[in-house]
């Protein structure tokens, strides 16, 4: 079974804040509750990749150890992707894409985007995309804390709850 989720919030921020703060792991565990801890991350290096090694929690399972693989294509798109041989891979992959758009008058559209794809018979199905008119949990959290306001709530929900 697959499950795809996707959030927009406008925030008064550059596409280089909402990224670093979201590079922040630390700072970012507190406004989305699927980090758990941050172990360590290393990098990026010169072509924007890199890890991280987190306690990752998702809805109706256990946190587990995970390390996340990721690149940044700077300052416009970040993108996670679950690491081979990670006991997490046993249950699903993972995909978290976070993508800038900046608008001439200052503000940035952040698009958060997750694929999960659950992996043996109890998992079984033909996927599922989950909208909804209201955004994503944390992403307000993010905006309040890059500008102190969140600006809008546009998007899809399922992310917040996964």
């Amino acid at each position: 079974m697959t499950i795809t989720a996707q959030a927009t919030v406008n925030v008064g921020a550059s596409p280089q804040d909402v990224l670093e703060l979201v590079f922040d792991l630390d700072q970012y565990r507190q406004v989305d509750p699927k980090i758990q801890r941050v172990r360590s991350v290393e990098g990026p290096d010169d072509e924007g990749r890199g890890s991280a090694r987190i306690l990752g929690k998702v809805k109706g399972l256990p946190p587990a150890p995970d390390r996340q693989d990721f690149v940044l294509e700077p300052w416009t798109k970040l993108t996670f992707t679950g690491a081979a041989r990670q006991p997490a891979r046993l249950i699903f992959d993972f995909t978290g894409t976070i993508t800038c758009h900046v608008h001439r008058g200052g503000t940035t559209d952040v698009t958060h985007s997750y694929e999960f794809k659950f992996k043996g018979p109890d998992f079984s199905g033909s996927g599922c995309k989950i909208r909804s008119k209201r955004s994503s949990k944390h992403w307000p959290r993010v905006s309040r804390k890059l500008t102190g306001r969140a600006d809008s709530d546009q998007g899809v929900d399922a992310a917040g709850e996964l």
